[in-house]
């Protein structure tokens, strides 16, 4: 039983960690478009300002609370509700394919197999 309650735990844990790294890579993929469209900017003031500006909304545990140059990003308002919008669109039609395909539980999965050869 106790095997049974572990495995489930980080089944969850897995499936929580996996859901925030495919956040993280949809709001990398929003930036570097927005990237695209901006002339002489710090890209890595428009990749941190999603994922700043976004932390709460998406509940992303591993972005920093603060950034100090959110007005050098060139990211409005507008772009932030609109990625947000984005990002949850594509989780509810492609999170569980990627996260079995490409996120911690198909590492996971690897890693058993590899231990069973």
């Amino acid at each position: 039983m106790q095997k049974k309650e572990y495995t489930i735990t980080i089944s969850r844990g897995l499936v929580s960690t996996g859901r925030e790294m495919f956040r993280m890579e949809m709001l990398e993929r929003i930036a570097r478009e927005k990237v695209r469209t901006l002339a002489l900017v710090d890209e890595i003031e428009v990749y941190l300002a999603y994922q700043n500006k976004l932390k709460e909304s998406l509940e992303l545990t591993s972005v920093t609370a603060e950034m100090r140059f959110f007005g050098a990003s060139g990211v409005t308002a507008s772009d932030l509700r609109s990625a947000e919008r984005q990002v949850k669109a594509a989780e509810n039609s492609e999170f569980s394919e990627w996260v079995t395909a490409v996120g911690p539980v198909a590492q996971r999965a690897g890693t058993q197999r590899a231990g069973t050869l």
